[in-house]
């Protein structure tokens, strides 16, 4: 089986090939100079092999799929996280009644999983937490904690569930698709090495031009915005 030539995600392919192409291209005088190879011709080429690997690696619409379906699972996580809080309120006020505590129902752990978002860790302590509070709700409900609240832990396991489920699927397609078309992400990972080759000995007295055409330091620069 084929394996890709580079060691970074395959995302990071594309914006890799868009840094270092805004910076051939602004250069690209200086390596027509030290080569005819980097002509129009060389620039037609390597857009071409770009516009095809974002088709296969960022696909339009799985890619707003998948972009829905995270961003309805973080918030379900992230109402869960309020929901334990209030939860956990709740137990403190009921006291004595009810033989539970926060730590005894991994409170502050959960929300940490939440956080984290640790899907598969927290529909596993929600089902904990519902079955522990079920024989106190009586005593909970005294305190507030209405049977409405009760079943929004159902509402939130089925919810999360649904989400992560469609998130692995969208990913997974994803994945086939970049396994799919191994030859033209290597090609075009060719094409980045021969600008990057080319460009540190045409900048070879210039430490800053040359940061640009440096693999590590690109990839640098490129996590670091995406961290912001």
């Amino acid at each position: 089986m084929n394996k890709v030539s580079f060691n970074f995600k395959a995302e990071e392919l594309e914006h890799i090939g868009e840094f270092v192409r805004t910076s051939f291209i602004n250069d690209q005088q200086d390596f027509v100079d030290f080569s005819p190879r980097y002509d129009n011709t060389f620039l037609d080429d390597f857009d071409q092999k770009m516009r095809m690997l974002k088709e296969c690696t960022s696909p339009v619409i799985l890619t707003k799929k998948l972009a829905k379906t995270t961003t309805s699972l973080y918030n379900t996580l992230d109402n869960v996280a309020d929901f334990l809080g209030d939860l956990g309120r709740y137990i403190e006020m009921a006291g004595s009644i009810i033989p539970l505590s926060i730590k005894d129902l991994d409170i502050p752990v959960l929300r940490k999983k939440c956080r984290n978002r640790d899907a598969e860790g927290v529909v596993k302590g929600l089902n904990t937490v519902k079955q522990l509070i079920t024989p106190h709700l009586s005593a909970l409900e005294n305190e507030g904690f209405t049977s409405e609240k009760q079943t929004q832990i159902d509402t939130f396991i089925s919810d999360i569930n649904s989400d992560n489920k469609q998130q692995n699927e969208l990913l997974n397609q994803r994945s086939y698709l970049v396994d799919s078309n191994i030859t033209l992400l290597n090609d075009f990972w060719k094409m980045v090495q021969d600008l990057l080759k080319s460009g540190k000995v045409i900048y070879k007295k210039n430490p800053v031009k040359k940061k640009e055409y440096t693999k590590s330091d690109i990839l640098k620069r490129l996590r670091h915005t995406e961290s912001e």
